[in-house]
Formats: C-alpha cells, structure tokens, sequence
C-alpha cells in the first residue's frame, strides 16, 4: 500500500462525508439526487470504486431519481447494496432478486408479487411503509408479514377489508414497534390484541371513522403512548378517545388531528365541546397541532387553564375566524412561558389585517421561541383590494428568492419609501428574506396592513431566540 488514502477505513469514512442528497426548498421531506460528487470520487482508483460502490446505492428512492433513468438490469446488478428502498410504481421482480439486506422499505403501486418478495426476503426489516396492492389476502403476503419480527415503524395504509387477526399478529409478534400508523383502513372491528403493546409511543390513526370505529380500542393497549395523530372529522368518537386516554395513556404529551381543508365544512368536524374533552385527556400536553373550526375562548381556555406551563408547540390550521380568534391567540403567546413554536393558518378564508391585530393586544411571555408562523392573513381592507392591481407573476425557482417582496409591503410606486425603510430596518435586526412563493399576487396595502408587518416582526425581533418568520408564505431567517 503506497498511501494512506489507500485504508479502506479511511476511504469509506471519506465518502460517509459526501453529500448524495440535498433537500428540495420548500418541500419538508423531499429531497434531490446528486450522485457527481461521489462518482467523481470513485474515479480515483479501483480502491476507491470498490469501496465507496456501496454507499451510491444505499437509497434509492424511484420517485425522486426518477430523471436519471438508470437502467433496471443496472439497478439488479447493485441492489445489494441497498439498505433504504421506495417504489411508487411497479417493477419486474427480477430488477430486486438481490436486494435482501434492506433496513426500511416502502411500497405502493406494486403488485402482489414484488411486494411479497421483498417482505419476505427481508426479515430484518425495522420500517415498514406498505400501501397494500389488490390482492392484499393473498396467503404469501400475510405469510410474509407475519415473518417480520424485528419492525420499529410500521405504516399499513388503503386496505378496504383489513384482517383485524393479521394486524394483531404483526403488533405481536413485533416487540420493538414504536411507531404504528393505519391509514384509509376500513376496519369495523376491533384487532384482538390480549396484551399491551408496551414499546408503542406514537400512534397515527387517519381514517374515517364512521367505516372504522374498531381501530379505537388499540388505545387500551398502548400505556406508554406519547404522540396521538388521528382524524378530526365529525364521526370522531371523541368522548370516547379522551376516556381512554385518561385511563390508560398517562404518558401522552402530543395531539395531532388531521383533516382535509380541500372539502372543508364546519358540520364535518368535531366539536368544540369534543375539542376540549380531548384536550382535557391529559394532564401535560406539550404538544397541541389541530386542524380546527375555530381557535374560540372554550378551546383556549383549556389549553390554558391546563397546559399554559408545559405547552411547547402551538400548530392550528383554522377553518375560519372570529372577533375572539386573535385575542385568544394572544392569550396562548402571552401565558405560555415554555413555547418554542406557534403556527397559525387560515385555509378558507383570507382575515383582514385590523382583526390580527389583536395578537398584539398584550406583551408576549415566550422568550423561548424560535418559530413564528402565520398565513391566510389579507393585508390589504375589502375596500382597496377592489382597487388594486392584481397580477399574478411566475417567478423562476432559480430566482425564487428575490428582492421584491411587494406582496406584503406594497405594490404601488409610493410605498417604495415604506418598502426601503421597513427592509433597512428587518436588515439591521439580522433578518433575511429565505424563501418566497412561486406564484405572488401583488396588490397595494392598507394602512393596517402595514401595521400588522411592522407589528409581527417588531415582537419577533424583541425575542432573544427567534430563528425563523414565516408570514404568508415568505420565510425569513434572523442571522444575527
């Protein structure tokens, strides 16, 4: 061996440090292929190749290499090497005949046959991201899913007539499961579970209830929960939720409820009444992320009448709003000293400047807070938005993050004064603009407009530890 560059140890440990993936701006969970870098180093020498080979394919995710359209019967000759795998669309069996040492796997759009393969050769498998295919009963697939034994994150989703026996079974015979999530399944009836799940913290249950009232009862099996994810439409038996929760979950710390905005209608979403009865489950909720009609004073009364000390996390997307909706917003920023992130957004319906500025109302008592959101906020009053100009301009990604922040302060030429001003001083407290929307909608701005910019940021720059600003869609960073 003539150089030390020529360790295999030191050659591996080399190319642990050279980035295959970059994350896509924008999109949490997304991210970019950019292998040229490590190929150029496996160009070094033989050594070099022989070695770094395998970390090239360590992931292949088909969705997101999808523009570099690698050969299959070059995918089949290295799928050894393959430890993270996700498809989306089917392939032929034989382009994973040797992919057998994978540690994570998803699937969905795969036939009955690929999927039961690499489950079954798999044993070892610690995550499991399944959208079953047609012929989900088949007797090999079950076969193979019960073989699994060594599962921590298990994701089963879109089953019309799940077999309540297999999904108890696979929770049996997986010890170590942390994290479950069943979505989209039909399942009127209860999984026989005789004995507690004692390793499960996180729980995501997205279905619809009313074709699935059975997948409650795993509640009295997980007295370890932490983390409960779970529809908030209308048929939630919520009553029966934070019963549950009281007497057998203890540990739980986090809710999360989904719901689908695209069809939003107050009468398909729980209550406030059954709200608050979920929120008064437990009796230290350090996380709250809803989706919710509104945020009235009976739900914020709960959260802090129970909960104003160990909140942490404040996410709500709204379905609307109220006279009370940003006074009591305030009350959360202003009697919640351990907050580190608050979110709020509006799907529906844009609110008038003049009613956010009730956020404002009292000083806020977050000094730990890092991020700050708001979005669906309108900056300009009913009476100038008839008047203003609305184009709507395509920026390239290239330059996705320009000077031009006009959607929020301004469009017309004479508030380029207010606009320069305003950028000086967020420049002087060490924010910087880090992402905008594509698509903008420019318009000119009302008075209270203005106010509520200069507002927002003027508390954000007051708080020692704020990172991050997100204001309709504009992301800004504070580098100072």
């Amino acid at each position: 061996m003539d150089s030390p560059l020529d360790l295999p140890e030191l050659v591996y440990l080399i190319g642990r440090f050279i980035t295959l993936w970059e994350p896509v701006k924008n999109r949490p969970r997304q991210f970019t292929f950019y292998p040229k870098d490590l190929i150029a180093c496996m160009n070094v020498n033989k050594t070099w190749q022989r070695i770094l080979a395998p970390l090239l394919w360590t992931v292949h995710h088909d969705s997101w290499m999808e523009d570099w359209d690698i050969p299959q019967d070059f995918i089949a000759t290295h799928g050894r090497h393959i430890r993270y795998l996700s498809l989306s669309w089917d392939r032929p069996l034989s382009t994973f005949q040797s992919t057998t040492r994978l540690c994570e796997l998803e699937l969905s759009g795969t036939d009955i046959n690929l999927t039961t393969y690499l489950v079954r050769s798999n044993p070892q498998l610690a995550r499991l991201d399944l959208t079953l295919p047609e012929g989900a009963s088949n007797p090999d697939l079950q076969a193979a899913l019960e073989s699994l034994t060594r599962l921590q994150r298990l994701r089963l989703s879109y089953v019309e007539q799940p077999d309540a026996g297999l999904i108890s079974r696979i929770l049996l015979n997986n010890p170590d499961l942390t994290e479950l999530s069943l979505d989209h399944l039909n399942s009127p009836t209860a999984p026989p579970i005789d004995q507690p799940l004692l390793s499960l913290t996180n729980l995501h249950l997205d279905c619809d209830w009313y074709q699935s009232p059975g997948l409650v009862h795993l509640l009295p099996v997980c007295p370890n929960l932490e983390v409960l994810t779970f529809s908030v439409n209308s048929h939630c038996p919520a009553n029966e939720i934070a019963h549950m929760l009281k007497k057998h979950c203890p540990k739980l710390k986090t809710l999360k409820g989904i719901q689908d905005f695209d069809i939003f209608d107050s009468e398909m979403m729980m209550t406030d009444d059954q709200f608050v009865t979920l929120i008064q489950s437990t009796c230290r909720l350090v996380h709250f992320d809803m989706s919710i009609n509104n945020l009235t004073t009976s739900i914020c009364q709960a959260l802090l009448g129970l909960h104003a000390s160990w909140l942490e996390t404040v996410h709500l997307v709204l379905g609307g709003y109220s006279s009370d909706t940003f006074d009591n917003i305030n009350k959360i920023l202003s009697s919640c000293p351990n907050l580190t992130s608050f979110a709020i957004s509006s799907e529906v319906e844009e609110c008038p400047a003049q009613a956010a500025l009730g956020m404002f109302t009292e000083s806020w008592n977050c000094a730990k807070l890092t991020t700050f959101k708001v979005s669906g906020l309108c900056f300009s009053d009913e009476e100038v938005a008839e008047d203003t100009l609305n184009t709507r301009l395509e920026i390239d990604p290239a330059d996705q993050i320009a000077e031009d922040d006009s959607v929020i302060w301004g469009y017309a030429p004479d508030k380029e004064q207010h606009r320069r001003q305003f950028r000086e001083a967020l420049t002087a407290d060490g924010w910087v603009l880090d992402s905008a929307p594509r698509y903008r909608t420019f318009r000119s701005h009302s008075f209270q407009g203005h106010a509520l910019a200069h507002a927002i940021f003027g508390r954000c720059s007051a708080l020692p530890g704020m990172r991050t600003a997100h204001l309709n869609d504009f992301e800004y960073v504070r580098t100072g």
